[in-house]
């Protein structure tokens, strides 16, 4: 009899050292599948639950890179459309007022406004990052805002006073 319950105690232990990497791999999956893309299951193991946390880390990463990718396309499809339809737009500046012309102007808004949507609409999707503070002049605001806007070639000139500003 007592050799019986240590055999089953012997089987229950390696059992469960056999099933113990389960716990963690499932507590992986969870946090992969709520969002958390950059958690990865840690792999203590060789053998075949080594090898599931190996692979369910692999997909984590393709997934990752897939999200990537079609953020990367999403705005580079932005982008481009943008240009044409702001050319357009000034085009659509420079006609005579008609009625094709109203119809032309509402019909550019509406692409703009589609673009518009698809990038918040991607930028929603992601994480918002902390804002970081830093002390800077009204100048520097400024010339960074005029940097973003307008073109390199444009020169502009910023006379103001040196008064430190914070912004995020």
């Amino acid at each position: 009899l007592l050799g019986l319950f240590l055999v089953l105690g012997l089987l229950y232990l390696v059992l469960h050292w056999m099933i113990s990497p389960l716990k963690l791999i499932q507590a992986g999956i969870s946090r992969i599948g709520s969002g958390e893309l950059d958690y990865r299951i840690r792999i203590t193991r060789q053998d075949e639950m080594g090898s599931l946390a190996t692979e369910i880390n692999k997909m984590a990463d393709d997934i990752d890179n897939m999200l990537a990718a079609k953020q990367q396309l999403l705005l580079a499809i932005s982008h481009e459309l943008r240009s044409p339809i702001t050319r357009s737009k000034v085009a659509l500046s420079l006609m005579e007022d008609s009625p094709m012309k109203d119809e032309l102007k509402g019909d550019i808004d509406e692409m703009e406004k589609l673009v518009t949507d698809l990038l918040d609409a991607e930028r929603l999707n992601h994480r918002h990052q902390q804002l970081h503070y830093s002390q800077v002049t009204i100048n520097q605001l400024i010339e960074h805002a005029i940097e973003q806007t307008f073109a390199e070639d444009a020169s502009v000139e910023v006379l103001a006073s040196n008064a430190p500003l914070q912004y995020g």
